[in-house]
């Protein structure tokens, strides 16, 4: 998950530790916030450093090229649970920052507008739905698990299956989701492939458009995206060659002969 460059996901993750550390100050010396800003750019913090450093989050850090040599397998690739929850962390640190708004309101001012209110609880609803979904990530968990004849991705208990006749191309590709001018530009790094059992239609155009491909996988599971990519082809192609294979013929059971009548001599 790097879809920021790195000098300036490096400079996010300091200004928010900076931000952070003074949160703890506040906190220390009795300003008023000072738990909502260590809750925010805390969760900050912690996301930019998972980014810049995903290596030292994920429990199992593994080799495509020793993946490979254990065809057919079945081999499984989990996900990073820690990147669900940074992304849980940073929804839920925003979802409590709206509601510090919502709560924290001096009896002197005059009373927030009915709209504002509105929105900022729209807010607070969507950003907890956003947690929920990340935590479920972190206890449920996503895996990629592949075999002589398949490829299977399962995300929050749901399967997506896929057979390897069925796809080709797979490659490291990027999506970039918000471009403005002047400003960095974002990209969504993935694995893109072509699924030969969609239909061509309007939405499947655009992400050919997007990406080159008509489908993708968005996490890595423990891998960089260009080494999966390329384990991902790999075992496609070599599941492919062994399935192309002429198959051996069957003996029928009145095709064996008696030892003594082949060898009459001993």
């Amino acid at each position: 998950m790097h879809p920021l460059p790195r000098p300036l996901s490096l400079a996010f993750f300091s200004i928010s530790t900076f931000l952070a550390l003074s949160g703890i100050v506040m906190i220390l010396t009795g300003f008023r916030g000072g738990w909502p800003v260590l809750a925010l750019f805390g969760a900050g913090a912690f996301v930019f450093a998972h980014m810049l450093w995903p290596q030292t989050f994920h429990r199992r850090r593994q080799d495509a090229a020793t993946l490979i040599a254990r065809f057919p397998g079945p081999v499984t690739l989990y996900s990073s649970r820690v990147r669900y929850f940074s992304l849980a962390v940073g929804c839920a640190a925003f979802a409590v920052l709206l509601l510090v708004l919502l709560l924290d309101i001096d009896p002197a001012e005059p009373p927030m507008p009915a709209l504002r209110q509105a929105i900022l609880w729209l807010g607070v609803g969507f950003l907890s739905l956003c947690a929920s979904v990340m935590m479920a990530g972190v206890l449920v968990g996503q895996r990629l698990e592949l075999d002589g004849e398949s490829l299977t991705m399962v995300t929050l208990g749901r399967r997506k299956f896929w057979r390897w006749q069925d796809v080709e191309g797979f490659k490291a590709g990027a999506m970039t989701p918000i471009s403005v001018r002047f400003l960095p530009k974002l990209e969504m790094k993935m694995v893109v492939f072509d699924d030969l059992t969609l239909p061509e239609t309007a939405l499947i155009r655009m992400s050919r458009d997007a990406t080159g491909r008509n489908s993708g996988l968005h996490d890595a599971y423990g891998l960089d995206f260009a080494q999966l990519a390329w384990l991902l082809e790999t075992w496609r192609e070599t599941a492919l060659a062994g399935s192309q294979a002429a198959p051996v013929a069957s003996v029928r059971d009145d095709e064996f002969v008696p030892v003594s009548a082949a060898y009459p001599n001993g």
